[in-house]
């Protein structure tokens, strides 16, 4: 045998470079993230792990939008061809790569990262449909009789907007085993529903007071638990 040929006993093996997906935990417990931005989502696959994707994980939206597509008899009445609108006086999301959307049939729904740039109508029937599904994916968690919800939101609720919430997600399903947590800086008192998280007893960094989106100023490993714990 030749030095040359010996040596080919001694390759390394090839590393398959491909992309390796985030593996998708199944839980009877779920968090799903109600807004206000895109924050809670990122936390959520941080500290949790990889879920499916659900409605308002990439959006930025207000609680009343938030209640309105609860409540609705047929989302398909709020989101179609004729409810959506590029925004043309600022007409990018986070970065020039996506075109920023309006769901023109709500008080404050926005997306920011679903429609590339320079795309045109087939993607805008793509960004329909997208959302149609999650809502029916939604739907289909709440009817579930045997996973625990976790309705998670950064930002403040009224108490009418929490009493509506709550009513929403029963006229659903009345067995529903869910609580709604509400991530602001004040204390209020939880019920069997609902779950107050302030965030100042959380804070990493206590001389920051401002909020980047990503929201990595506090220890949400902490807030998940406590919110389980609850």
């Amino acid at each position: 045998m030749s030095f040359f040929n010996s040596m080919a006993f001694m390759r390394p093996k090839l590393i398959n470079k491909e992309k390796i997906k985030p593996k998708i935990i199944k839980s009877n417990e779920i968090f799903i993230s109600i807004g206000r931005k895109c924050g809670v989502r990122y936390n959520i696959e941080k500290f949790i792990g990889k879920k499916e994707t659900h409605f308002f994980d990439w959006l930025i939206t207000d609680m009343k939008t938030v209640n309105t597509i609860f409540e609705t008899k047929d989302i398909n009445n709020l989101i179609n061809l004729t409810k959506i609108k590029k925004d043309e006086k600022n007409p990018y999301g986070f970065t020039k790569n996506n075109y920023r959307y309006h769901f023109t049939s709500f008080s404050h729904c926005e997306s920011l990262h679903d429609v590339p740039s320079k795309s045109g109508k087939t993607q805008e029937i793509a960004l329909v449909q997208r959302y149609l599904r999650r809502y029916h994916r939604l739907i289909k968690l709440i009817k579930n009789d045997n996973i625990k919800i976790y309705f998670i939101r950064n930002g403040n609720i009224t108490e009418s907007e929490k009493n509506k919430f709550i009513k929403n997600i029963l006229d659903h399903n009345k067995k529903c085993n869910f609580k709604l947590v509400e991530c602001n800086y004040n204390n209020k008192t939880n019920n069997k529903y609902y779950t107050n998280i302030n965030l100042n007893n959380y804070k990493i960094n206590t001389s920051i007071n401002s909020e980047d989106w990503r929201l990595t100023n506090f220890k949400w490993k902490n807030i998940f638990q406590d919110v389980k714990n609850n």
